[in-house]
Order: C-alpha cells, then structure tokens, then sequence
C-alpha cells in the first residue's frame, strides 16, 4: 500500500469503469486506488464534486473566482511568446483550469500531478508544478504528439499548440509513453531520454478470453451460423480508417459472399459510411452497432473469426490487444504503435495504411487458412499474456510513482 495523494488531470473521464469517454484511463487509476493511492481527478467544467473509493473527482466550483486574472497574468512566463497570440477566451479557459488545478493541490496536500495527454492537460499540470511546486508526471497518447497531415490530424498541426506541447515534453518530470513510436516522437520534440518510461497499455485477460462464447451476439445481430464475421471496433473518424475496410468489402465478398461486417462506434462519418456501403453494394453486409457496452464488448470480439484495425495512425492500439487476448486473428495497418504488438505473420497480419487491396489480401488468406489462422491466433493469445497483461501495465506505472516517493 502507498500513502500517496494524486491529482490527475484529465479533461474528459466517466465516473465509473464502464463509462465511454477515456474508459482506457479510468481503468488505469481505479485499478491503481486499490493500492492506496488517493486520486484526485481534476476536469475543466462546473461539475458538482463525487467519490468512488479513494477517487475524488472535482471540477470547476464558478464560471469565474476572484483571483483568475491575477493568477493568469503571473503565468505570462510560462508561456512562449508566440503562443500568447491566439483567442483570449483560450488563454483564459487554460488559467481558469490551472487556477482550479492548484486550489485542489493545495487544498488537499496532494504529493504529486500526472496529466493525461500533453495539451491541454499537461500544459495545465505545467502551470500547476510552476505554483505548487510537485513532481508532474505527463502520459502523451496520440492526438497530443502525433501528426498525419494527409488527415489533417494532431494538434501539433497548430504551430502555436506545438510550442506548448514542446515545453511540457522538456519540463515534465516524466513522460509515459504507450509504444516506441510515441517514444521517437517524444524525443523528437526535445525529451530527454532518462525522463521517458515505456509503458504499454494491457488488458484484462480475464474479463478478454478465447472461452468467451460469442454466439450471443450472433443471435443479437441475427446473423447464420455458418457466416463469418469481421469485426472493426473504432469509430467513424478519418484517421481509423473504416473507409478502407468497407473498400475492401467487395473483393472479400466476391471470394466469401457469406462475410458478415460488424462495425462498432460512431461518429462524424457515420453517414459517409453507409452511402459508401451502399455506393459499392454492400450495406446490407455491414451492421453498424454503434457504441458497444461494457459488459458486451468481450462477446463481440468473441463473435468474430477476424479482427481488423484499419487506422491511418495509432499510438498503441488497445483494441488490437483486446482481439488478441480473445484469441482472435488481426489483420491491422503498419501504423505507429501497432508494430509494438504484432509480429508479421507470427501473432497477426499487418498490410500497409490506406490499402484497401491488401486488407482484402489478408482478410482472405485468413479465410481460405483456417489452420494458419487458428496458429496466428493461439500465439496472438500468448504474445498478451506475456507482454500485455493489466496487471504489467499497473506495476510499471506504480514503479514511475515510487521514483517520487522519500
């Protein structure tokens, strides 16, 4: 047990483990306050304060206190100069969250700050470890460091926001970063190296297992028996890549017509998607489930025969370890972090970003090799117990705090 008290930045959270909004988070820190930690999550809206265990959650007490303005024009310093050129309501909201921030470490004797993502979060944490002087520990995950332009994707794509991202990346007391990819990229914008730990995200293997009986969900979905099933869970958002796959269809279905499509999550291309589907013929092989819940999401894994990740760019890919720990073969896209988790041909398949041709390569060999499949699968399984596991994952984030504690 650790007698430690945290506050945890992070601007969007559910207040329970089966909650949508960075469920991925939630499940790191309720997992880790079993340990004793006491948490204090901090987010940027007038949100009444709750508990859960030892996590408090907090968020704006006013739209404005006494104090707000004072307090931004004393962090003028903080800030490079260029980035202080962008809409006042911006720079306002960042202090009225900072102000917040440091009321509650104060407040509540609070040992040490971790942000989720480096902007806005970690900037906000900046602001705090300026004041309060704390240990800041900052998690970089994807949109924060990475940019794809051929998308228009990252926040660093804002030459003002990079800035602010570079100057948490070389101040922060440590940097938690997913998969080597996110590590370069760390690096790149001017980490040093003895700050950053490598800490791969995991699944919990129980609740994601290869005795799931997925046949719930064919019943759910009215889907025969003797069709197969690929399974896409990510949302509709260019830089997924869902697009891809629903060009890939067509060839897939032309050697496999019994191919059944389940996509999980919404999103803004939503309604693309299904004109897409019916643009090329296939609508009525897709089924677009929307968000899955919790306590169903393992049986939908276990409903399929393949799982694609078709992402354009990924920082990890926790969907992809979920599929494995089920016992699934993947068929996911080169793209950043993934290549941390699947060795080619070995534990899954990877085809290049944007390739609908090699999609449909992949999903048919698949198809057509029952046994090689079922092989990819079995070692997809043991490459999560060894290397992916929840309980891997939270010892090495407990070892970062340890590093704080006299």
């Amino acid at each position: 047990m650790m007698n430690l008290s945290i506050a945890l930045i992070i601007s969007e959270i559910g207040r329970d483990i089966t909650a949508i909004p960075s469920s991925f988070v939630f499940d790191e820190f309720y997992r880790l306050s079993k340990y004793g930690i006491k948490f204090h999550v901090i987010e940027p809206t007038l949100k009444k304060s709750s508990s859960l265990n030892n996590i408090y959650f907090h968020g704006l007490r006013k739209r404005y206190e006494h104090g707000i303005l004072k307090f931004m024009l004393k962090n003028l310093s903080i800030y490079p100069f260029s980035s202080l050129i962008r809409d006042p309501r911006i720079l306002f909201r960042e202090n009225r969250y900072a102000f917040n921030v440091v009321r509650i470490i104060e407040e509540k004797n609070i040992d040490l700050i971790h942000a989720h993502f480096c902007y806005p979060e970690g900037f906000i944490g900046l602001h705090a470890k300026k004041h309060v002087k704390k240990p800041l520990i900052v998690t970089a995950h994807g949109r924060d460091i990475q940019i794809e332009r051929s998308i228009n994707y990252g926040l660093r794509l804002n030459p003002k926001i990079d800035l602010l991202v570079r100057k948490v990346v070389k101040e922060a007391d440590r940097l938690i970063a997913a998969s080597t990819f996110n590590i370069n990229l760390l690096l790149e914008l001017g980490a040093s190296v003895d700050k950053i730990r490598h800490i791969p995200f995991g699944v919990d293997l129980n609740r994601f297992n290869p005795k799931l009986n997925g046949s719930i969900i064919r019943c759910k979905l009215n889907i025969d028996e003797d069709a197969h099933i690929i399974f896409c869970l990510k949302s509709g958002v260019k830089r997924y890549g869902v697009e891809y796959l629903i060009k890939a269809a067509p060839m897939i279905l032309n050697v496999f017509p019994k191919v059944v499509f389940i996509v999980g999550r919404k999103g803004p291309l939503h309604n693309y998607y299904l004109s897409l589907c019916k643009e090329l013929g296939v609508l009525d092989k897709f089924i677009f489930v929307g968000n899955i819940p919790y306590d169903l999401l393992p049986y939908y894994y276990a409903s399929c025969d393949i799982f694609v990740n078709p992402s354009i760019i990924e920082g990890f890919g926790i969907v992809t370890i979920e599929a494995m720990a089920c016992g699934k073969p993947v068929v996911a896209t080169n793209a950043g972090g993934t290549t941390d988790i699947i060795i080619n041909e070995f534990n899954g398949l990877l085809v290049k970003p944007k390739s609908s041709i090699e999609l449909a390569d992949k999903i048919i060999y698949l198809l057509s090799n029952p046994e090689i499949s079922k092989n990819i699968a079995i070692n997809a399984r043991k490459t999560v117990e060894e290397k992916f596991s929840k309980e891997k994952q939270i010892k090495r984030v407990l070892s970062v705090y340890k590093e704080f504690v006299s």
